[in-house]
């Protein structure tokens, strides 16, 4: 009897088993196996699925995703930054864009953006300074931050206003003390304005 419950436990897994396999699409399987290699850092592999899915199944909901996943490929790949930075921008224009992955992109566009600037490439400063102006905090800071490490000090001093912002409003001790930082390395002089503008609230915080 125990040996029979066991072989229709069997049978009864196998057959659900089979039916969520029949209801994954062939775009869905497709996406999966690109996400699974994606995660293993085998970039160009899964560069090769996403391009694939984008190709054979244009109108899937997982063609807008791939693009976010395809930036990351290439981006990981080397020397293919500018193909990821247009991936990325492609998917932060899509009307139906996760949030979550909106951020990421946006940050890592601003990263890329810093290296391309640093190898020569000038105008590509430019994504990052656009950002000093996001409606996503988190994206209007990085890119404050990473702006004031730019070797071109004029150009540091773009983040001076937002910076300035963290100090004067940003909770966040970590954060508060990142921004501190930055701002004494790109305007000593703008650091000492808004500190001066805080109501004393005890011992001055050492940099």
């Amino acid at each position: 009897m125990k040996r029979l419950t066991v072989l229709i436990g069997l049978l009864v897994a196998l057959s659900l088993g089979s039916g969520l396999h029949a209801q994954t699409t062939p775009d869905e399987s497709l996406f999966r196996e690109a996400k699974l290699l994606v995660y293993d850092k085998s970039w160009a592999a899964a560069l090769i699925k996403l391009d694939d899915l984008r190709e054979k199944f244009p109108d899937s909901p997982f063609a807008g995703q791939s693009l976010f996943y395809k930036g990351e490929c290439l981006s990981g790949l080397g020397g293919r930054e500018r193909d990821a930075l247009r991936a990325y921008k492609d998917y932060i224009r899509l009307a139906d864009a996760k949030p979550s992955l909106v951020e990421e992109s946006e940050g890592s566009i601003i990263d890329l953006a810093f290296g391309l600037y640093e190898n020569g490439d000038a105008p590509a400063i430019g994504d990052i300074e656009r950002r000093l102006g996001h409606d996503n905090k988190v994206v209007r800071y990085y890119a404050a931050y990473k702006l004031s490490l730019v070797s071109d000090k004029k150009a540091a001093a773009k983040a001076a206003p937002v910076l300035m912002k963290i100090v004067e409003n940003e909770k966040d001790p970590e954060l508060l003390d990142r921004a501190r930082i930055a701002l004494l390395r790109v305007s000593p002089e703008s650091l000492k304005t808004v500190e001066d503008r805080k109501p004393a609230t005890g011992a001055p915080r050492m940099l």
